[in-house]
């Protein structure tokens, strides 16, 4: 990714039953054939998914800057997907993709049409990977957990977290560009842990934001976001974000992908609490079914 702005984007129980106890005075098995017992509601389980390999295609150029030589390698065939994620919607496909130098497997959720590939940056470590839809390519889910360098990484989610904004603004001396269209909804998303940011976005149809470009034009469905980021005063700041636009009978998607996003992929999911995550996933889910 290259320039003062990141490169644009598109645009996760157990039952206990109690048996009766083994003290004296035990109930007879006359008597207890007698005692009523609660009836049993099942609930959700994780559910072991095949993940679809999203690659990283060789470089045309192994000395360019953006893609020196690498190993590349494929992910997992399956995933446990969270309990809170489980099953997949119906039209979804879990992708998956191993970047170099990484010691795990990065995942992303996006319709199971999708042609889905992976890019590194291997001078700046940018690590995207885009799942389009259709000829045109005007649909689909990116995540960027790299954009790649201090700059990119600080003006990523500037437009939409205040405290990046902040830090940015040190970081370039007051000549950060942090603006966005008006049209758009912003909700910040509390973590719960101080320097630690999410919000959510809503990019309604029609309306144009460089930060969300992908495909021709600016699509006619709306688009669904999150941006995440850590901030160390005064000027330093590390975005990440995910973003879909699919049509709204889609929606179910791009819950599930923003959803995995926060909980196994953010860097900020991964230093928040249990309790704050499930409080993360029911304002964002709460956000996704309203716009």
């Amino acid at each position: 990714m290259q320039g003062r702005r990141a490169a644009s984007i598109l645009a996760i129980t157990a039952i206990g039953i109690a048996g009766c106890g083994g003290s004296p005075g035990r109930t007879s098995s006359a008597t207890s054939s007698t005692t009523s017992s609660s009836p049993i509601t099942s609930v959700p389980s994780a559910v072991k998914v095949s993940v679809v390999p999203c690659p990283i295609p060789p470089s045309s150029y192994p000395s360019d800057y953006v893609s020196a030589p690498y190993s590349s390698q494929t992910p997992p065939a399956t995933f446990t997907l969270p309990i809170a994620l489980s099953p997949l919607p119906n039209s979804a496909a879990l992708f998956g993709t191993v970047f170099p130098l990484s010691a795990s497997a990065s995942y992303l959720i996006a319709p199971s049409t999708s042609h889905c590939q992976s890019s590194f940056a291997s001078a700046d470590g940018g690590m995207v990977m885009t799942a389009t839809v259709g000829a045109d390519g005007s649909q689909g889910v990116e995540m960027v957990l790299r954009p790649g360098g201090a700059g990119p990484s600080a003006d990523l989610a500037c437009p939409y977290i205040p405290a990046v904004q902040a830090a940015d603004e040190a970081f370039r001396g007051g000549f950060a560009s942090c603006s966005r269209p008006s049209g758009e909804v912003v909700q910040q998303i509390p973590t719960g842990v101080t320097n630690l940011y999410a919000a959510a976005v809503w990019v309604p149809p029609g309306v144009s934001d460089p930060t969300f470009n992908l495909g021709p034009g600016i699509g006619t469905d709306p688009i669904l976001a999150l941006f995440t980021a850590s901030v160390t005063p005064p000027m330093s700041a590390n975005g990440q974000v995910i973003a879909c636009r699919l049509a709204p009978s889609a929606r179910d998607v791009c819950d599930s992908s923003l959803r995995l996003f926060l909980t196994t992929e953010s860097e900020v999911g991964q230093h928040v609490g249990s309790a704050s995550v499930a409080s993360m996933e029911l304002a964002l889910s709460t956000f996704v079914s309203s716009h």
